[in-house]
């Protein structure tokens, strides 16, 4: 039964995905969860009492939010092929430049520097994982190791995103 509802949920997914003109993808909303979950970083650095400046993440942040401005506008006025091409394979792409080439600390299976799992949290996600787990473990070295490291994705992102 359940096997059959999702065969038929799947098929219909594929049917109207290959119905878009552009993928159906919104790319907005990654810069303001990137945001809040920056914000609730803070405030984990607050609590931990530990000094690390996530000023290169937050510019990062206002960066792809640039970019993911750009790309709405550009979706909305995409009027010859190479334009949607142009669009498709960039919204197909730009989540690539979150992946950390090694892996994260101590997880080196997991590569995305915004979102995963945490060490004891099963599946889990949690955001900034290689920021959040070093302030846990209480190396400010580390964590300040993966803010750049971090910073650096998130602006790899905005630049395969821009139009």
């Amino acid at each position: 039964m359940i096997h059959k509802a999702m065969r038929q949920y799947l098929t219909l997914l594929a049917y109207r995905l290959a119905d878009y003109r552009i993928i159906p993808l919104d790319v907005a909303p990654y810069a303001a969860v990137m945001s809040n979950d920056l914000e609730s970083l803070g405030k984990e650095l607050m609590t931990a009492q530990v000094a690390v400046n996530l000023s290169s993440l937050g510019d990062a942040i206002a960066t792809f939010n640039a970019s993911a401005v750009a790309m709405t506008a550009a979706i909305k006025t995409a009027a010859t092929e190479k334009d949607v091409n142009n669009i498709d394979a960039k919204l197909r792409d730009f989540s690539r430049g979150f992946v950390s080439q090694g892996g994260l600390p101590g997880k080196e299976s997991y590569k995305h520097v915004v979102f995963a799992p945490g060490s004891d949290t099963g599946f889990t996600p949690v955001q900034w994982s290689g920021i959040s787990e070093a302030i846990e473990a209480g190396n400010v070295t580390l964590a300040n190791t993966w803010v750049q490291k971090s910073a650096k994705a998130v602006e790899v992102a905005a630049r395969i995103l821009q139009p």
